[in-house]
Formats: C-alpha cells, structure tokens, sequence
C-alpha cells in the first residue's frame, strides 16, 4: 500500500527503526465491509479494527458505537453515588453540582469527536433524560445542547489559532459567496449523512 511504502522511506529519510511488530493499520470504510490484512513485500502490518486515542475509541466503520457503550456503562456504575447522596437528605442544588462534575464532564470529553454518531448519542439523550426524571439534575440536559456548545468552543479556538491543522481548512471554506437572491456560505459538498454529521461538516453547515 502507498500509506505503508511511505511509513518506510519516511523512516529510511530519517534513519528511524522501524519496529514493525508494534506497527499497526487501522483503514476507515463507511460501507463496514471487512478488508483484508495488507502486506507489504519485507514487512507485515497489524491490521486492527478499533483503537483507543486519548480516551476516545475509532472504530473501522466510522462509527463509534463501542465508545459510547462503554461510556454509558461507565456513567451507570456512577448511579450509586447520587442515590447514596438522597439517602442522606443532600439538596437538589448541590446534587446538580456533582452531577455536572461527575457525569457531564465526562460525556463532554470528546463529545466533538463522537458526536458524528447520532444513533449512540440518542442513547446517551435517552439516560440524561432518566436522570432529569430521577431529580439528579435541576434543569433537563440535552446532548445535543452540549454538542453544540463543545462544537462551538472548538471552533472558536481553531480560528484563534492559525496554526492549529484544521485552520486553513475552516475558514476558506466559511468565506461567503454572493448570489442574485442572497448572501450565502460556501460549504462543502456532503454526499452522506455520516460525514454531514462529522465536526467539521457540523460547523460549516451551522
């Protein structure tokens, strides 16, 4: 393959060792059809099917379903918590407080990065809701409210910095283009409801 070719002469150019045993390939495919292990003529590849990067787990399929369910597992195991807390008679207020450290931080975590994948975030709505019903929280939460809010954020600190990978990309593509009708963004074309959904796709497109 030419990603693999290019590992090597980019490790050849710098007089790197190259150790491929801990080498390994993930290829992304929204079809979630298998691929086949690649081989290259001197080397073998590790080819993978998910990997977890800075807390967050890609999956081969685009999706990140797996992420999610072991999120939510994680969010459920913390449930014993709040009740122990209304046992002992602790006020709405200060249970919305530690609800908001324990539960909401940790869905926000990445929540740019695995927000393209709308079924496990209906998933995630489904428990915020539960627990709105359960009176852990004053105010009802919405995931996609705090999608919104983190898809904001990012953004905001991608244009601050020009030189942050996905600066050039965002702005020449916010440059607006002038009609006969109307003033309008240019955006990209989206040919799939999974890449519409993807960060960047999000932000063009709000």
């Amino acid at each position: 393959a030419m990603e693999e070719n290019n590992l090597l002469n980019y490790a050849r150019a710098k007089e790197l060792d190259l150790n491929v045993k801990k080498s390994k390939q993930m290829r992304f495919c929204l079809n979630r059809r298998p691929f086949c292990q690649c081989n290259h003529p001197n080397q073998n590849f590790e080819t993978i099917q998910n990997a977890k990067i800075l807390g967050i787990i890609f999956q081969a399929d685009c999706s990140f379903r797996k992420h999610c369910r072991q999120l939510l597992a994680k969010l459920r195991r913390q449930m014993y918590i709040f009740k122990d807390l209304k046992l002992n008679n602790v006020g709405l207020n200060d249970i919305h407080s530690i609800f908001q450290a324990l539960v909401i931080s940790r869905i926000r975590y990445g929540l740019s990065v695995y927000g393209s994948d709308l079924h496990s975030l209906k998933k995630i709505d489904i428990f915020l809701e539960k627990c709105f019903q359960k009176k852990l929280c004053s105010s009802k939460i919405s995931v996609f409210e705090l999608r919104k809010e983190e898809d904001h954020r990012h953004m905001m600190e991608i244009l601050r910095n020009p030189t942050h990978p996905l600066y050039q990309y965002l702005t020449s593509f916010r440059k607006g283009r002038t009609t006969r009708h109307e003033f309008s963004n240019v955006r990209p074309y989206v040919r799939t409801s999974a890449f519409h959904q993807s960060f960047c796709n999000r932000v063009l497109s709000s």
